[in-house]
């Protein structure tokens, strides 16, 4: 595959990802002050569909993102720091992921102990990681 073709759907698949990220903690910020049984059933619903976005944009973008490097070769970036930065950011992204995982099944089984505001504060996670992420690909600072 050429290797044009797989940045432009390592790119894609990252937007699907990155879109699930952000939204998901902020949907989970409104469950957590929701006391309506109905509400709170299509929150669990909506939660439900963002997880299996992210979980989709999450698999592409890795799997691209490996065929890149694949195709490429490592030792064309095996000395190059920003991309070990990057890949550090990614690994975060992921246990971040994991995290919203999580918090979905706690959601689902009506488990969460989570306030509004500790959600407030880590929905910017993945916005801070993203930008990081971009920045280092865009520049390359080492």
């Amino acid at each position: 595959m050429p290797i044009l073709l797989l940045k432009s759907l390592h790119l894609v698949s990252v937007i699907i990802w990155a879109a699930a990220l952000i939204v998901l903690p902020r949907v989970f910020a409104q469950h957590a002050g929701v006391t309506d049984a109905g509400a709170r059933a299509a929150l669990v619903r909506l939660e439900r569909q963002l997880h299996l976005l992210m979980n989709i944009g999450a698999v592409l973008a890795i799997a691209f993102g490996v065929a890149q490097i694949g195709a490429t070769g490592w030792s064309q970036y095996e000395h190059q720091g920003w991309m070990h930065a990057k890949l550090t950011l990614v690994v975060l992204v992921i246990a971040y992921h994991g995290w919203c995982s999580l918090t979905v099944r706690a959601f689902r089984l009506d488990r969460n102990s989570r306030s509004v505001r500790s959600f407030a504060i880590l929905r910017e996670v993945p916005l801070a990681l993203l930008a990081a992420i971009i920045l280092l690909v865009i520049v390359k600072p080492f």
